[in-house]
């Protein structure tokens, strides 16, 4: 008998959905300073990770309190970017990273910030940003922050499969 030989796994790679929180107020914009693996060192926007089934305001919203304890309300989606950052050395065993990047729009309910394991947050005036700053994020910040009044809708769909068919289940706006 034949052996039976199997088709290789095909590697799937996707961007990481990440959820930007561009949280401004009386001209002072809210960074943090990272502390992980990715932009160590370097100031940037409060975010992170869009975890399964959730949606695009409670991200933006969850990770604003989670990393700089500052309660939020959700104002608009600003904009898309895809952000591939590529390794020092193409050679190197680390892959390029891939996120799709959804700049929220967040207004603050105070200034008061705590703790956070994710780094240093300090308010920063608009127009005295810090020198060693995410690149991308403050060409965001110039983007998204001055006369330019960008607002993306957003909605989040849910379906439910019966079968070969799908239903709407709920639709928010």
């Amino acid at each position: 008998m034949a052996e039976k030989t199997q088709a290789p796994e095909k590697s799937w790679k996707a961007p990481l959905g990440i959820v930007l929180d561009v949280i401004v107020r009386d001209g002072k914009i809210l960074l943090l300073n990272r502390k992980g693996e990715v932009f160590r060192g370097l100031w940037g926007f409060p975010g992170g990770k869009i975890e399964f089934g959730e949606g695009l305001k409670e991200a933006a919203l969850r990770e604003a309190l989670e990393e700089t304890g500052v309660e939020c309300e959700f104002v608009a989606l600003r904009g898309v970017a895809s952000e591939i950052v590529k390794p020092e050395n193409p050679d190197a065993p680390e892959q390029d990273k891939h996120f799709l990047l959804f700049i929220c729009s967040l207004k603050p309910k105070s200034l008061a910030t705590s703790h956070s394991v994710e780094g240093e947050i300090e308010w920063f005036d608009l127009d005295k940003l810090p020198e060693k700053m995410v690149p991308s994020d403050k060409l965001l910040v110039t983007e998204f922050t001055g006369e330019s009044k960008h607002v993306v809708p957003s909605h989040s769909i849910f379906l439910r499969q019966s079968g070969q068919d799908y239903f709407i289940e709920s639709f928010h706006g």
